[in-house]
């Protein structure tokens, strides 16, 4: 009787251990060719070939799957654990937003084994992480470690570190940043500015810090472009002559225009130095570095004077006195 009732168990665990890898992802074998003459992004200790890297498009807090290639250039007896970064350039190195590691196939499929000339479709998800102040430039990078050591990457025969793979975008949360615009209390903006066909300012705030100024711009895109378009800022003294200008890539260059889409938000925040004590005033406007031409710009279907727009400041810039726009 008890032989009997074990039979059926034993039935359903030996099904599920022969079905068991299948539930999990796994590093699929594609083919056995000579990659010679392919594109190669990168190359690891000579050992194994990056042959294509793609990510789904990335939001903050989402899951994206990214999907790598891999190549054996020759027999490989080692497991190399597969270390993937999401990074974003800055100015005094680099800001991590994500970073997973798995051997291929989330180890159902280690390395250790692959023969020369094999070809393997893997993936592993990424969950970017942050507050970012609108679509961002990021790098992916994409390391082979062996007893916690990276492994040499070249590519077309040069070291590269880290070694980088794709340049994308990751998008902040939905909606994060026109919450927090609509609860400024500080927006100077009547009405929101047009430039082009292109973005919208809705958004301008003007804050002092002893000798500095801070601006924050909030851009919105209203349709695709290829081109990178340059936020200007002339601060003015009270005869108009230029006392000191900032002009740049939105968000310190990590939001160039070109990765916009519709509908995004960008937060823009500027400083700029050596305060007048004397009246003063401040102009804003946007145009193309190709050709020097500033974007026309449309406040309440009025174009204004030299495609900008001008804040005056008072002799007094207390909050009693709030600057006037023009």
């Amino acid at each position: 009787a008890y032989l009997t009732a074990l039979v059926p168990a034993l039935s359903t665990l030996i099904l599920l251990l022969a079905l068991l890898p299948a539930l999990y992802p796994q590093a699929q074998p594609l083919s056995t060719i000579d990659v010679e003459g392919h594109n190669v992004i990168l190359t690891y200790a000579g050992e194994l070939a990056l042959l294509e890297a793609e990510i789904e498009p990335l939001t903050t807090g989402r899951p994206s799957e990214l999907s790598l290639t891999w190549s054996a250039l020759e027999d490989i007896d080692q497991d190399y654990l597969v270390s993937v970064q999401l990074l974003v350039p800055q100015a005094d190195g680099w800001q991590k937003l994500e970073e997973q590691y798995s051997f291929p196939g989330n180890g159902a499929n280690p390395t250790k084994g692959w023969q020369a000339g094999d070809i393997y479709a893997d993936s592993l998800l990424l969950i970017p992480k942050g507050d970012l102040n609108g679509p961002t430039v990021t790098a992916i990078s994409v390391q082979l470690q062996f007893n916690g050591k990276n492994m040499p990457a070249q590519q077309e025969g040069m070291l590269v570190d880290p070694p980088l793979v794709l340049i994308t975008a990751v998008r902040p949360d939905e909606g994060r940043l026109t919450d927090q615009l609509q609860q400024s209390p500080s927006n100077l903006l009547s009405e929101p500015i047009r430039f082009g066909d292109l973005l919208s300012l809705n958004g301008l705030e003007i804050e002092e810090d002893g000798q500095d100024i801070k601006i924050t711009f909030w851009w919105e895109s209203e349709q695709k472009t290829t081109e990178d378009y340059t936020v200007f800022i002339h601060l003015l003294d009270q005869d108009g002559q230029l006392l000191a200008q900032a002009d740049g890539l939105p968000n310190a260059g990590q939001s160039p225009t070109h990765i916009w889409l519709e509908g995004d938000i960008i937060r823009d925040v500027r400083r700029l130095s050596s305060l007048p004590s004397a009246p003063w005033a401040m102009r804003f406007g946007v145009y193309s570095p190709a050709t020097g031409e500033r974007l026309p710009a449309v406040q309440s279907g009025q174009p204004l004077p030299d495609n900008s727009l001008t804040i005056q400041f008072p002799d007094d810039t207390s909050t009693s006195h709030p600057p006037s726009e023009q």
